[in-house]
């Protein structure tokens, strides 16, 4: 199944990071139903140009600093423009803002956030996402939203409820585990222990006998591409400070 989905990409050496707890807890079938979705996505060019053309729009006025697609070349081309080199922790940072940008803001989400769909030549971030995106259900956005805006904003009755929303109470420690413990102001992002902690998210849930979303995949394939791009990068990032950054875009209500 994930083969039929990556089979044309390079996604295939990440997705052994993928628990192989995930599908006691995801019925594979709806797996295959999502899977499929994103391949027949691909071969529709015109929708993929409207998606990074309101995306692009989106992010310009949220104000980050993230070139998209055909935006990047009007970058790369623009006169007078000068090569300013970022540093590992600056492009972390603002990959970082990408993915809680499209997480708080977005219905389809865009999940090309592998190293190798960026470009690091200018001041500004260019990113060329391979056409790998899919829309979300309202309720799974609704629970996942508020899943990040209830731990990153301390409201813990609100990261309750999410949790039980997206039928994933039983494991509430786990999942503080995974978002990483202190203030998350100087974090590292490692995938072996991305995976490690989401065997023991799935397994809580099986025990439970809870079902999940399965949109949740898609995270999951996000998720997985954003770890791989933080830990080639090799630096600690301040994950709290990025949060708080995008939700303070007047977009973001």
């Amino acid at each position: 199944m994930i083969q039929y989905l990556l089979k044309s990409a390079d996604f295939s050496g990440l997705f052994k990071f993928i628990s192989p707890s995930f599908f006691k807890v995801v019925s594979p079938k709806v797996v295959f139903q999502i899977a499929s979705e994103i391949r027949r996505n691909q071969s529709d060019v015109k929708a993929w140009e409207r998606i990074q053309t309101q995306l692009s729009q989106n992010l310009e006025k949220a104000g980050l600093d993230v070139s998209l697609g055909a935006s990047a070349d009007r970058v790369q081309g623009a006169k007078g423009s000068s090569p300013v080199s970022l540093t590992a922790q600056e492009l972390g940072h603002k990959t970082l803002e990408l993915f809680f940008f499209q997480i708080l803001t977005q219905d389809v989400w865009v999940v090309d956030l592998r190293t190798a769909a960026f470009e690091r030549t200018h001041g500004s971030v260019l990113w060329r996402p391979k056409s790998y995106y899919f829309k979300l259900s309202p309720e799974f956005l609704e629970g996942v939203r508020s899943l990040y805006r209830g731990f990153y904003t301390g409201d813990d009755a609100l990261f309750d409820r999410a949790l039980k929303m997206l039928k994933m109470d039983p494991a509430r420690d786990s999942f503080k585990k995974h978002f990483g413990l202190g203030d998350q102001t100087s974090v590292a992002f490692k995938l072996k222990v991305f995976q490690d902690t989401f065997t023991e998210i799935f397994d809580a849930c099986a025990k439970a006998k809870n079902t999940l979303p399965g949109d949740f995949f898609v995270l999951g394939v996000m998720l997985v591409a954003l770890y791989e791009r933080l830990e080639t990068l090799d630096v600690m990032f301040n994950v709290r400070s990025c949060f708080d950054s995008v939700m303070q875009r007047k977009e973001i209500s």
